[in-house]
């Protein structure tokens, strides 16, 4: 799959789980592509600058080197490519939230079905599991947002937190890219996350209840509160909602 290296816009939190409600035919994945950017690569500004030995002062380069100017900046990705397999497999993980958060999101009296067990993907056919070791006083744990009541009956609660296991897997599989820049005489630190850090970062501010979402009862796709609708007791699309009713007067006349 290839698409233009330029910096692409964000996708909305509807707009990622109405990505995640559709059937991933290589249209919708491409669609998806050319809107937001790849999953895992990051768009890179690459420039150089060439000098000669002379040029080197006793120190090393300096800073600024009189005829050693950098060149233009040329866009690219910066990652591996990415093929529609992989497309389809991120999916498969976004899909599996989407279903179990929709059900995590609909009102106890409402759900019906069993609770959905959310999957693991097994690469290779077997499980791999990696810690990193540390020293005390490399690692400042910062909490970020708490993802699940334990307060909650016990099984709404095993759900929500297999879906926190997965989020954090998910973060921890495609962390940010980190940099340091001296600014002046700050050092700062830029932290840019791939397009698929940013979804899982969505879908752990939906977990921390952030962020409100319905799902239409018509026609499956989504909407946030605030945007698509206000009042906690939406249930459906205008046009999605005119059509039930017709279905149901139809129903009611064959009667």
């Amino acid at each position: 799959m290839e698409i233009p290296a330029r910096q692409y816009k964000r996708p909305t939190i509807k707009q990622i789980l109405d990505f995640a409600h559709r059937t991933p035919t290589v249209e919708s994945l491409a669609g998806f592509a050319f809107s937001y950017g790849y999953l895992r690569r990051l768009v890179v500004a690459r420039r150089e600058r060439r000098f000669t030995s002379a040029q080197i002062t006793p120190g090393g380069l300096t800073e600024n080197v009189v005829g050693a100017e950098w060149s233009e900046p040329i866009i690219d990705w910066k990652g591996e490519p990415e093929d529609v397999d992989l497309w389809r497999r991120e999916h498969s993980d976004m899909k599996s939230f989407e279903e179990s958060f929709a059900w995590l999101n609909t009102p106890a009296d409402m759900r019906s079905g069993d609770m959905p067990v959310v999957p693991i993907r097994l690469q290779e056919g077997k499980f791999n599991g990696e810690a990193i070791l540390y020293h005390d006083g490399d690692v400042d744990p910062v909490e970020v947002l708490t993802l699940y009541d334990e307060t909650e009956s016990y099984k709404v609660a095993d759900l929500r937190k297999q879906l926190a296991r997965v989020v954090a897997a998910k973060l921890s599989e495609n962390p940010p890219d980190v940099r340091y820049v001296l600014d002046g005489n700050v050092l700062k630190e830029f932290r840019v996350c791939t397009l698929l850090h940013y979804i899982w970062l969505q879908f752990q501010r939906l977990l921390a209840g952030r962020v409100a979402v319905k799902q239409c009862k018509v026609c499956g796709f989504w909407e946030e509160k605030g945007v698509g609708y206000q009042r906690d007791t939406w249930k459906d699309h205008p046009a999605c909602g005119n059509r039930r009713r017709k279905r149901e007067e139809r129903a009611e006349q064959k009667k």
